[in-house]
């Protein structure tokens, strides 16, 4: 084989290159929805009881300003877009 056929060959794309990029491509895809979900969960958690402690304060005898500003705070937190269906509502 002369030099310019190799320097050819090198550059031609296997016959199944499309395919192995496809199941690349969606591999990762994937990875990036599964990482993506680990952290709407972990924000989630410190959202939700930060949730609830303001659920408990407008049951607490405060003020009718400070219920205001809790119910504020709740309204506020269970409107979030990362509030998933199963979470505490106000």
């Amino acid at each position: 084989m002369n030099a310019e056929a190799e320097r050819a060959a090198t550059f031609e794309a296997p016959d199944d290159f499309d395919e192995r990029r496809r199941t690349l491509q969606s591999a990762h895809e994937h990875v990036l929805a599964h990482n993506r979900g680990h952290r709407t969960d972990a924000l989630l958690t410190p959202l939700n009881a930060v949730l609830q402690l303001a659920q408990d304060l407008t049951k607490s005898g405060v003020t009718r300003e400070q219920q205001r500003l809790a119910v504020g705070i709740c309204n506020q937190l269970a409107s979030s877009p990362l509030q998933s269906k199963n979470s505490p509502r106000w």
